[in-house]
C-alpha cells in the first residue's frame, strides 16, 4: 500500500512531467452495449474484446453503468482481458504475458520481463500496463527495475517516437515505489526539460511537511544539478543514510568534511576503514593526519577467521581483520603526499583485507597489495606479493614500471625453485621478448613441441589452454599458429568439444575481430571429410592472407551458398566484409556489406536487428569521407529501430566525418538527450572534446554532479577542454574510489589511477605555483610513473598552452633522456622505441629521431596498430599528410572499429581537401 505522503510527491512530479492521459475511442462501443438491437450489442462486445487493454478505461467506467446488463458485460470483458495486450500486440508477446500471469515468484517474473524486453518491437507500453495491473510492490519493482536497466533504449525509443509519456510514466512509478536508483534519471529529465527549479521548489515544500528519506535524496540530487552543493549537503545532513552522505562529500570534493564524518562515525576503525579515512585526509591536504591514520594500522593483530584458525597467519586468507607491520617508507609514498614527510608509516604487509562496498552489498576480499598499490606504494606491494609467492603479479608490476631486469631475476629465482611452472616460463619468455632478446621465443617453441609430444603436464587440456592463453598475452601468437594444426589432432573423439577453445589461436593476433570459428564451420561444410590438421592449416593461412588468389576467392564465396537462409547469408557477408578489409581487399569489403544491406532492404520482412549490424560493419569498412556521409544517411533511416543511441551516434559522426557539420550537430544534440544520465562515460569515446566542446561540457557536468563513479574517459575530456581544475577534481574522486574499492583492479590499473591524480594535480597547480614548480613536480611524477608517456606529454601541452615553452622543452627532454638511457642498454626494446617516438609525436619535438625509433619498432612488429598510429602522427607533424593518411588507413584496417583512428583520419582527409 502506498502511503499518503507519496501521493503528494506523485502529484508534484506529475505536474512537473506533464503526464497526460489520452482519451480512447471506445466510448461509443460501450454505449452500444445497451442498444436495443442484439446485432449492435454483439458487434460492440466483439469490438471491445478485440481492442483488449485499449478499451480498459471505458470498460472500468461501464462497470458502474445504470443498466445491470451493460455493467455485467463490462466486468466479463475486463476479467478476460490480458494486461497490456491489444489487437496490435504480436502473438509472441501475448504468449509471454500469459506465462507471466501464471507466475508467482519474483525471480520467475524477472526472467519473463527480460524476455519481453528482448522482443521487437520493444513492448514498453505493454510492460507499463502490466505494471499498473500488478498489485504487489515487489512485482512492480521487478518491472520498473527491468526497464530502468535498459534506460538508454527505453528513453531513446519513447522520446524519439514523440511519446515522452511512456518514459514519464516509468519515472513516476520509480518515485511511487521510492526506487533510489532512478533518482538521477528523474532529476536529469526535469533538468533537461526546463523543470528543475519547479521540481526543486515542490520537493522543498513537500519536505517541510513530509520528511521522508527518499524525498531528501531526491532533493539533494536536484540541488547538485542546480549547482548548489551546500544545499545538497544540508538536505542530506539529517538523512539516516551515512553511506549516501559520505558519497555526497566525495562527489562535491568536500574532503575535510568527509574525513571528519568518517572519523566521527568509525569510533575505533581498523583495516580498510582506516585506509579510507587516510585517503580522505590526504585529499583534504591533511598529510600529517593521514600519516597518523596509517600509522594506527601498525601492529594491528588479526582476529581468527573461523574454526580453521591454527595460528598460522601465512595460510589464513579468509575474512577477519588483518596484520600490519611497521614499515618506514620514502620515495613514492613521500612524493605522493605532496610534502616531504619523514617517517610515514604505511601498514605494509596486510595478508587479506575485507572491504564493504561503500553503498552496501556483500563483502569482497581484496589482497593487501591492491590497497598498497591504490596508495601508490609499489615497493611495499612488491614485498607483500613476494612474501605471498605471487611471482606472476609481482613480475607484472615490475614490467609495468619497465623494471625488466628485476622482473627477469625474480622469475629466474622462482623457476629455479619450481622448474615445472609452465606459466612462469612463458612469462619470462615475454619479458625477454620485451627486452629485445632474439631467442625469446625459444622456450615457447620448446613448450609447444612438448605439448605436441604429449609430455609432462602439458597433456592436461586445462593446463594446455592456460599456457596457450599466456603465450598469446605475451605476444607469441605467431608461434602458436605455426604449430597449432599439428596439435589439434589431440582434440578428437570425446574431447572435440574443446576444439573451439583451441581453434581461436588460428586467427592472427592482429585480427582478433575476425571470426575464426565462422570460417572453420564454412570449411567443415565445404569438405566434411578433411583432416582436422589440414583444415586448421587452411583456416590459419586464409586468415593470414597466405593462400593463393583463387582459393581465397573460393572460400570468400562459401557463405553465399543458396541453400542457407537470408539471415545466415547476411552474417556471412558481414564476415566477408571484415575479412576482406583485413586482407587489404577494400572494394570487395564494401561490396560485400552493400550486398548484405540490399538483401536486407529487399526482403519481404526486413531482418531489422541484422540489418542494423550490417550497416554498422559497412561503416567500419569505409575509409573515405564521401562514403561515410553516404553510409550515415543510409544508416540514419534505421537507427531508431535498433541499438538506438549507439546507432544515432554512428549516424551523427558519419555526417561529421563527411563534412556535414550542421546536420551532425543536430544528431549529436539528440543523442545527448537520449543517453542514460547515470552512466555518461562511454559517450566520451565518440565525441572528441575539441570537435564537440559543448557536448563534452554537458557530459562532464553530469559526470561530476550525477554519476556515482568517474569514468576514466572523463579525465582526458576535461584536460582537452583545458579545464585542469575540473580534471583535478575528477581525478581525486577516481583515486578515492580506487582506494576504497581496489579489489579486481590490475597492478597497471592501480598505478595508472595514481599517475592520473599526480599529473592532474601537477597541471592544476600551474596557475598558482608557476612553471618552475610545475616542471619540478612533473619530472618527479614522470620518474615515479615512467610508463605514463601521455601524462608527461599532457603536461608539456599544458605548459605550451600557458606560454612556458622553455619548461615544456625541459620536461620533454627529461622524458626522452630517460627513454634513451633504456634504449642504450636495450636497443631492440620495441616498447621503448615506440615510447620515445610517441613522446616526440605528442609534443612535436625531436620528430626526426622519433620517426627513426618508431620505424625500428615497426620492423619488429609491422602490424602493431599502436606503433603505426605513432608513425602517422609524426608524419603529419612533419608535413607528410599523404604518408599520415596512408598509415592511419592501415591502422583502421587492423582495428576497423577504433573511433579514435577514424576521427583522426577524417580530420586529415578534410585537411587534404582544403589544401590548394
Amino acid at each position: 500500500m502506498v502511503s499518503k505522503p507519496i501521493f503528494f510527491i506523485l502529484g508534484a512530479l506529475a505536474a512537473c512531467l506533464w503526464l497526460v492521459a489520452e482519451e480512447t475511442p471506445f466510448a461509443r462501443a460501450v454505449r452500444d452495449l445497451a442498444a436495443p438491437a442484439f446485432a449492435v450489442r454483439q458487434a460492440a462486445r466483439t469490438a471491445l474484446a478485440e481492442a483488449g487493454w485499449e478499451a480498459r478505461r471505458e470498460l472500468e467506467e461501464a462497470t458502474r453503468h445504470p443498466d445491470p446488463e451493460v455493467a455485467d458485460v463490462a466486468r466479463q470483458l475486463l476479467a478476460e482481458m490480458l494486461p497490456g495486450v491489444t489487437r496490435n500486440t504480436p502473438e509472441s508477446q501475448r504468449r509471454l504475458v500469459i506465462r507471466y500471469l501464471a507466475m508467482t515468484q519474483a525471480e520467475e517474473k524477472r526472467g519473463l520481463v527480460r524476455e519481453l524486453l528482448r522482443e521487437r518491437p520493444a513492448p514498453y507500453a505493454l510492460l507499463l500496463d502490466v505494471l499498473e495491473w500488478e498489485k504487489t510492490p515487489a512485482a512492480q519493482v521487478v518491472i520498473v527495475q527491468g526497464m530502468l536497466d535498459q534506460t538508454p533504449a527505453v528513453l531513446s525509443s519513447c522520446l524519439e517516437a514523440g511519446d515522452p509519456a511512456l518514459y514519464e510514466r516509468l519515472l513516476q512509478w520509480s518515485v511511487r515505489l521510492e526506487m533510489t536508483a532512478a533518482i538521477p534519471r528523474v532529476a536529469v529529465y526535469a533538468w533537461r526539460n526546463g523543470k528543475l527549479e519547479t521540481l526543486r521548489n515542490q520537493a522543498t515544500n513537500l519536505l517541510a511537511t513530509n520528511d521522508r528519506p527518499y524525498l531528501r535524496r531526491l532533493l539533494a540530487e536536484l540541488h547538485l544539478l542546480a549547482d548548489a552543493p551546500e544545499a545538497a549537503l544540508a538536505t542530506a545532513a539529517t538523512l539516516d543514510d551515512s553511506a549516501y552522505r559520505r558519497e555526497l562529500f566525495a562527489r562535491t570534493g568536500r574532503w575535510a568534511e568527509l574525513a571528519a564524518e568518517l572519523a566521527r562515525e568509525m569510533g575505533q576503525p581498523t583495516g580498510p576503514k582506516l585506509v579510507q579515512l587516510a585517503a580522505a585526509q590526504r585529499l583534504a591536504g591533511q598529510d600529517k593526519e593521514a600519516v597518523a591514520t596509517l600509522a594506527r594500522l601498525a601492529g594491528e593483530k588479526r582476529k581468527p577467521a573461523g574454526p580453521d584458525d591454527d595460528g598460522d597467519d601465512d595460510d589464513d586468507d579468509e575474512g577477519g581483520e588483518v596484520i600490519w607491520f611497521d614499515r618506514q617508507i620514502g620515495g613514492m609514498g613521500g612524493m605522493f603526499f605532496e610534502g616531504n614527510i619523514d617517517g610515514m608509516f604505511a601498514g605494509a604487509m596486510m595478508q587479506q583485507m575485507v572491504r564493504q562496498h561503500p553503498r552496501g552489498g556483500r563483502q569482497v576480499a581484496a589482497g593487501a597489495w591492491t590497497y598498497l598499490l591504490a596508495y601508490g606504494l609499489e615497493t611495499d606491494a612488491l614485498g607483500e606479493l613476494q612474501r605471498r609467492k605471487d611471482v606472476a603479479t609481482a613480475s607484472a608490476l615490475l614490467v609495468q614500471q619497465y623494471r625488466y631486469v628485476e622482473a627477469d631475476r625474480l622469475l629466474r629465482e622462482a623457476l629455479a625453485a619450481t622448474p615445472s611452472d609452465l606459466l612462469l616460463r612463458v612469462r619470462r619468455a615475454g619479458i625477454l621478448q620485451a627486452l629485445g632478446d632474439p631467442k625469446a621465443a625459444d622456450p615457447v617453441r620448446e613448450l609447444l613441441d612438448a605439448c605436441r609430444r604429449g609430455e609432462a603436464n602439458m597433456a592436461d587440456e586445462g593446463v594446455f589452454l592456460n599456457v596457450l592463453e599466456a603465450m598469446r598475452l605475451e605476444g607469441f601468437q605467431q608461434e602458436i599458429a605455426a604449430v597449432l594444426p599439428d596439435l589439434l589432432g589431440r582434440f578428437t573423439g570425446p574431447r572435440e568439444d574443446l576444439l573451439q577453445n583451441v581453434a581461436q589461436y588460428l586467427a592472427p593476433e592482429r585480427s582478433r575481430l575476425l571470426n575464426y570459428w565462422f570460417w572453420w564451420e564454412q570449411l567443415v561444410r565445404d569438405n566434411p571429410g578433411e583432416a582436422m590438421a589440414d583444415r586448421a592449416a587452411r583456416v590459419r593461412d586464409f586468415l593470414a592472407g597466405q593462400l593463393d588468389a583463387a582459393e581465397t576467392e573460393r572460400i570468400l564465396r562459401l557463405p553465399l551458398r543458396p541453400e542457407v537462409g537470408l539471415d545466415k547469408q547476411m552474417v556471412g557477408l558481414q564476415q566477408v566484409g571484415l575479412t576482406c578489409l583485413y586482407l587489404g581487399r577494400q572494394e570487395e569489403a564494401i561490396a560485400a556489406c552493400r550486398l548484405a544491406v540490399r538483401m536486407g532492404n529487399e526482403a519481404e520482412e526486413k531482418p531489422k536487428p541484422r540489418l542494423a549490424q550490417v550497416r554498422q560493419v559497412l561503416g567500419d569498412v569505409l575509409l573515405d569521407c564521401a562514403q561515410w556521409t553516404e553510409a550515415a544517411e543510409e544508416h540514419g533511416a534505421l537507427w531508431l529501430e535498433n541499438r538506438v543511441l549507439r546507432s544515432l551516434l554512428f549516424h551523427g559522426l558519419g555526417l561529421a566525418w563527411g563534412g556535414r557539420r550542421e546536420a551532425a550537430a543536430e544528431v549529436v544534440a539528440r543523442a545527448l538527450k537520449l543517453h542514460d544520465p547515470a552512466s555518461p562515460g562511454w559517450l566520451f569515446l565518440f565525441l572528441d572534446p575539441e570537435e564537440w566542446p559543448e557536448a563534452n561540457r554537458e557530459l562532464l557536468l553530469l559526470t561530476e554532479r550525477v554519476a556515482r563513479a568517474v569514468p576514466a574517459e572523463a579525465l582526458p575530456a576535461a584536460r582537452r577542454l583545458g579545464d585542469y581544475e575540473l580534471e583535478r577534481r575528477l581525478a581525486r574522486r577516481q583515486w578515492y574510489e580506487a582506494v576504497v574499492s581496489p579489489a579486481g583492479k590490475t597492478p597497471g590499473a592501480l598505478l595508472q589511477i595514481n599517475a592520473d591524480l599526480a599529473f592532474a594535480e601537477c597541471r592544476a597547480r600551474l596557475a598558482t605555483d608557476g612553471a618552475a614548480a610545475t616542471l619540478a613536480a612533473a619530472k618527479r611524477i614522470s620518474d615515479a610513473f615512467p610508463f605514463d608517456i601521455d601524462g608527461a606529454a599532457d603536461t608539456v601541452e599544458a605548459l605550451d598552452r600557458a606560454g612556458f615553452a622553455p619548461e615544456a622543452d625541459a620536461l620533454t627532454a627529461h622524458v626522452l633522456e630517460r627513454e634513451q638511457a633504456i634504449l642504450d642498454k636495450l636497443p631492440d626494446a620495441s616498447q621503448h622505441l615506440n615510447g620515445y617516438a610517441w613522446m616526440c609525436a605528442r609534443t612535436g619535438r625531436n620528430l626526426e629521431q622519433g620517426e627513426t625509433c618508431v620505424r625500428r619498432a615497426l620492423e619488429q612488429m609491422p602490424d602493431n596498430d599502436a606503433y603505426l598510429d605513432t608513425l602517422a602522427v609524426i608524419l603529419h607533424r612533419r608535413g607528410d599528410l599523404d604518408g599520415a593518411v596512408a598509415a592511419m588507413r592501415t591502422c583502421l584496417r587492423l582495428k576497423p572499429n577504433n573511433h579514435l583512428y577514424r576521427r583522426q583520419l577524417a580530420a586529415w582527409l578534410a585537411e587534404a581537401e582544403r589544401k590548394p
